[in-house]
């Protein structure tokens, strides 16, 4: 069994919940937060945990989503790729994880070359 990779917030990610808690005075750090238990906090060669703690295996993969977020422009801002395990779904978000390029390259050796982000 090759070893884990962990995973954690970028600078990025962290700095944006500290102006959200400034901007919202921390209601929307928490709404933000939330959003990220979706997230991977362990991939291994079985599978992954959330950083909710739900663990998610590889053979239940069912399905990618490449999602974009466009300006009203139309001009990308940011994307992410859902990886779909049956109902559960785990959000793939590069730029917000610190190992965001090893996360990739880890998920395009279990479920192929078309996993990319939106």
């Amino acid at each position: 069994m090759a070893p884990q990779l962990k995973v954690h917030y970028s600078g990025l990610f962290k700095g944006v919940l500290l102006l959200t808690a400034f901007f919202t005075l921390g209601i929307g750090t928490i709404a933000v937060w939330l959003t990220s238990w979706s997230w991977p906090r362990i991939l291994d060669d079985e599978g992954m945990t959330l950083r909710s703690g739900k663990r998610l295996r590889w053979q239940d993969l069912s399905g990618m989503d490449r999602v974009t977020v466009v300006n009203p422009q139309g001009q990308r801002i940011t994307g992410r790729l859902d990886l779909r395990f049956g109902k559960h779904k785990a959000r793939i978000v590069p730029q917000s994880l610190r190992e965001g390029a090893e996360v990739m390259a880890f998920i395009r050796k279990v479920a192929g070359d078309e996993a990319e982000v939106g």
